[in-house]
């Protein structure tokens, strides 16, 4: 059993078309967020907590250009669902 990722929304409210319903595959700072429209082609987490901690993830001071004071946390810009994978 694994856990895979899926984009919801955006968290406020407005549609996120492009990233809506998908699956999230990976993300870093040079290559943005890649998602796919199949759960089997997304990255696979071991737990819940550890899909957390990847939506959660905070990228250091400078990297996405925030111009804020607080987290970096882009992946929260969605509400995402964590779902169960079957591994067979």
């Amino acid at each position: 059993m694994s856990y895979v990722i899926q984009i919801v929304s955006r968290a406020n409210g407005q549609k996120a078309k492009e990233f809506e319903g998908k699956f999230i595959q990976d993300f870093n700072v040079e290559e943005g967020l890649t998602v796919t429209p199949f759960s089997s082609e997304a990255r696979k987490f071991p737990t819940q907590a550890t899909a957390h901690e990847f939506w959660t993830q905070e990228l250091p001071q400078g990297e996405w250009g925030h111009n804020f004071e607080g987290p970096n946390r882009p992946l929260t810009a969605y509400n995402v669902w964590v779902l169960e994978e079957d591994d067979a």
